[in-house]
């Protein structure tokens, strides 16, 4: 029983000292680190940034891309600028994929808006002609080779007074 009193002797009551006996000698060491939190750098900003970026990417024709992907960029520069070393990779892989996921978007609305403007050009061109009437499809022809001729005429000839002798 003596020796039981001697070992409470020995152990450590420092409740802020997370290292523990070890029966074969020497101390063991905290399984769960020994550092706290605060101490740490996180790379929350660059998981947020990575995670925007794939949203944005998947979502790019959407107008949701409008608000996850300059958050993607804008946290992936913030992780970039606050730590040196942990979570460099994702911060740099949502940087990427929000810069083009916003060029995709950007790019698919320019396609968009402008394949409309074509659309409602060939309708106000075409807008008098009934394509089921043959007699329509007719004129139509007819009317289109004119229009090309004379635009094929004014680019090939030139006025007599444009003309110089070599």
């Amino acid at each position: 029983m003596g020796d039981f009193f001697q070992d409470e002797e020995n152990v450590n009551t420092n409740s802020n000292d997370f290292s523990q006996q070890n029966p074969y000698g020497g101390t063991v060491e905290n399984p769960y680190g020994s550092s706290t939190q605060s101490e740490k750098e996180g790379s929350g900003f660059g998981i947020a940034a990575l995670v925007l970026g794939i949203v944005s990417l998947v979502f790019f024709c959407s107008c949701f891309t409008y608000v996850t992907a300059p958050l993607a960029i804008i946290f992936g520069i913030v992780q970039l600028v606050r730590s040196k070393k942990v979570g460099r990779g994702m911060a740099i892989a949502g940087l990427i994929t929000g810069i083009i996921s916003l060029a995709a978007c950007i790019m698919f609305w320019v396609i968009a808006v402008g394949n409309t403007a074509l659309q409602d050009s060939i309708r106000e061109q075409y807008d008098g002609y009934d394509f089921e009437d043959p007699k329509s499809i007719e004129q139509f022809i007819e009317d289109y080779e004119n229009s090309m001729s004379q635009d094929l005429d004014d680019e090939l000839y030139l006025d007599e007074d444009d003309y110089q002798p070599l």
